[in-house]
């Protein structure tokens, strides 16, 4: 099963271990010492889990992939290497493989693997013909073809023409290419573990994986399903014949449910407090990688809360110090994302509700990915100090802490949930 992790975050974090960014000197995907003694001691893991399960010894694993898209990010020989000799030293022999734009396959590539193209667009027939050109006397497949862009906030979700996925996919296969779809059923991340995009500047990835999929989010049939259907059915031997379509499962409208209750965020710091969870006092900021909880792993994803005391109105500046998103409370009332205030507070209590809206996998922003304020906020030119943090990670263990009992609020939330032919489970909130 082949999964990439860019919708749900850095994928080269080693099972997406955000506290290797508490090094303020960390290099990911070098041989940075912190960076090498972390592959070493995942791979002591997990290597002898694997070994037994090759196809030489009689298991499923025919090939393993010794890194992913390595070439746009950096051309350290040394560290492609190093992991290649990590695998093999501990008793991986199967094929190896490097995944990489088609661009970027060889200084992604290692000696002895064969070269595998990720990110190829069902409309790049010239990359197809400049990759055969190139890499004529190499054994290479195309990993990733992208039946849709990745889908990033506040953009517009548009679909390729049925006709270049097609003669795309005809093409590769005319060529005796091996091909993944990406996707070939649509489904959702994890939680709070979307990714991000940073080419040319940061975007957030929405948490969904349908991309225009054959299979569509809720389990329908589009028409590149039965495009590809057709064509895959010129491929197969004479003798066989494909299985016949799953039929769908029945659909309908569900009653609408009224939320009559709700807890609101500065409740649960009050429930927080009666837990003895205690927030963190910190001089200046400090981003939630480095907050000492979770066994003092810190935090990954989610929200952080910092708060500090304000005398005097005025110009709020963060500079590129908040990642990535921030409300702002006065007094914890909302008033914004970082407008000027003419109005004189006084001594007010201001809160800053930063989220992490996912980290970014690859290129040249992959050592800029800690979240929370990562620096200085100003008022009035001026730092602000003496901050109280509160690690809200949102993590179920998390949520499970607080005691259902809530007050009743005015203006009742309606929540109509509806199968719909299109949407699958859908919840509109009103």
């Amino acid at each position: 099963q082949h999964v990439s992790t860019e919708e749900h975050e850095l994928a080269c974090f080693l099972c997406l271990c955000s506290w290797l960014l508490q090094d303020s000197g960390m290099r990911l995907r070098t041989t940075h010492p912190g960076f090498i003694q972390a592959v070493n001691t995942f791979f002591d893991k997990l290597i002898p889990k694997l070994v037994p399960l090759q196809f030489k010894k009689g298991g499923p694993i025919i090939a393993v992939q010794v890194e992913n898209e390595y070439g746009s990010f950096a051309k350290d020989q040394s560290y492609i290497l190093f992991i290649k000799e990590a695998l093999q030293s501990r008793g991986i022999s199967e094929l190896l493989l490097t995944s990489d734009e088609h661009k970027a396959l060889k200084s992604g590539g290692v000696d002895g693997g064969i070269l595998i193209i990720t990110h190829l667009n069902i409309n790049m027939h010239t990359h197809i013909t400049y990759v055969f050109k190139k890499m004529s006397q190499k054994s290479f497949g195309i990993q990733n073809l992208y039946l849709h862009e990745s889908i990033t906030l506040n953009t517009v979700n548009t679909s390729h023409f049925l006709s270049d996925m097609v003669s795309t996919v005809r093409e590769i296969l005319r060529r005796g290419m091996s091909v993944n779809l990406y996707m070939f059923h649509g489904g959702s991340s994890f939680g709070f573990m979307s990714g991000a995009l940073a080419n040319p500047s940061y975007r957030a990835l929405v948490p969904s994986y349908d991309y225009d999929a054959p299979l569509s989010e809720s389990g329908e049939y589009t028409s590149k399903y039965h495009l590809l259907r057709d064509l895959l059915s010129r491929y197969k031997n004479s003798s066989d014949s494909l299985p016949d379509m799953p039929v769908l499962h029945y659909r309908e409208a569900y009653e609408p449910a009224i939320m009559y209750q709700h807890l609101s965020l500065w409740d649960a710091l009050i429930q927080l407090f009666q837990l003895s969870l205690q927030p963190f006092k910190s001089a200046k900021p400090v981003n939630m990688e480095n907050l000492p909880v979770n066994s003092r792993n810190g935090q990954s994803y989610g929200y952080t809360l910092y708060e500090t005391i304000i005398r005097r109105g005025g110009l709020l500046q963060s500079g590129d110090n908040v990642r990535d998103r921030a409300l702002v409370f006065v007094d914890r009332s909302y008033i914004g994302l970082f407008k000027r205030q003419s109005l004189e507070l006084g001594r007010r209590t201001l809160s800053l509700l930063v989220e992490n809206c996912g980290r970014v996998h690859q290129g040249r922003e992959l050592d800029k990915q800690r979240k929370g304020l990562v620096g200085d906020i100003l008022l009035n030119n001026i730092p602000l100090r003496d901050f109280t943090i509160y690690s809200l990670d949102m993590k179920p263990s998390f949520i499970d802490r607080f005691v259902i009992v809530f007050e009743e609020q005015e203006g009742d939330f309606k929540v109509h949930f509806e199968d719909e032919a299109d949407l699958g489970m859908a919840a509109d909130i009103q």
